[in-house]
């Protein structure tokens, strides 16, 4: 016999191909809500509304989605703290931020998206030292075709770099 997939099932994987294509943000929402609809705990839909209230500035919204990815988080996982550093950051608390990835860090020292988010909190702080420099140099070693920390190196003064870190040049 052949098995009939759940209609529920094909309607929100059309909704997720069409979200995954959608730029712009109206739509997205509207998808993100029609998803939740027929599944509250749909981690893509909350994930990418959780962006989008960002993106908007909308704060509380933002924090209410994060909550809910952290409620989703199985027993004995690690929650999502490089979103919660996303938000710090669009909320410019960086010294938040830096504490959510130093959370994770510690944990996967070469989450991709924790020295990321880390590297982008001291950089806004201007915290340009070593320990950002050796940060970007840990990244690099991991996506070594990074843009973004190209960028930090490159606006990072050359007397700095010269006298405090030569293997990045």
């Amino acid at each position: 016999s052949k098995i009939n997939p759940n209609s529920n099932d094909l309607q929100i994987n059309k909704l997720l191909e069409d979200l995954e294509k959608e730029s712009n943000q109206i739509k997205r929402i509207e998808l993100c809500t029609k998803i939740l609809m027929k599944d509250e705990k749909n981690v893509v839909a909350i994930l990418s509304l959780f962006y989008d209230c960002c993106e908007m500035k909308d704060f509380d919204s933002a924090k209410e989605k994060y909550g809910q990815l952290e409620s989703l988080t199985p027993p004995g996982c690690i929650p999502p703290y490089d979103l919660r550093a996303h938000l710090h950051i669009r909320m410019e608390e960086y010294e938040k931020a830096i504490e959510c990835c130093d959370k994770i860090l510690s944990i996967h020292p070469k989450n991709v998206g924790s020295l990321t988010y880390k590297i982008r909190a001291l950089s806004l702080l201007n915290k340009i030292d070593n320990k950002l420099l050796e940060l970007c140099e840990r990244l690099l070693g991991i996506e070594p075709h990074n843009a973004r920390i190209y960028r930090i190196i490159i606006f990072t003064p050359q007397s700095f770099k010269v006298s405090h870190s030569p293997k990045i040049l």
